[in-house]
């Protein structure tokens, strides 16, 4: 079985990590707008709203770490990506560089009609 080609649009994975940082750097303020705690006073002073507000600021507090320990991730994937495209670019570009080396120095210079 031939191995199968992949063809990789460097631009295009850029742009993609480029729409990615952008959408991360907005959600990065999203803790920093909703993150901290409310005080149960917040929802009301009598009894019940106060064990109520208890139990929305521990809900609350869980949301906003499960968003930065999202956020995290998705940090890690943009970096990904970009390493990849940097290294996509550099071994690509060291494949053509090899690929125009071969048959130098042969006399003659091989031609690709000499090959076929």
């Amino acid at each position: 079985m031939a191995p199968k080609e992949t063809a990789y649009d460097v631009s295009e994975m850029r742009n993609i990590a480029r729409a990615m940082r952008q959408e991360l750097d907005a959600l990065m303020a999203i803790p920093k707008d909703v993150g901290g705690r409310s005080t149960a006073g917040t929802i009301g002073g009598w009894d019940v709203a106060t064990a109520l507000g208890t139990s929305v600021d521990d809900a609350h507090q869980n949301m906003v770490d499960c968003l930065i320990t999202f956020l995290g991730s998705y940090e890690v994937l943009v970096q990904a990506l970009n390493t990849a495209t940097r290294n996509y670019s550099f071994n690509e570009a060291g494949a053509r560089q090899r690929h125009e080396e071969v048959g130098r120095g042969l006399v003659p210079e091989p031609t690709r009609e000499s090959q076929n």
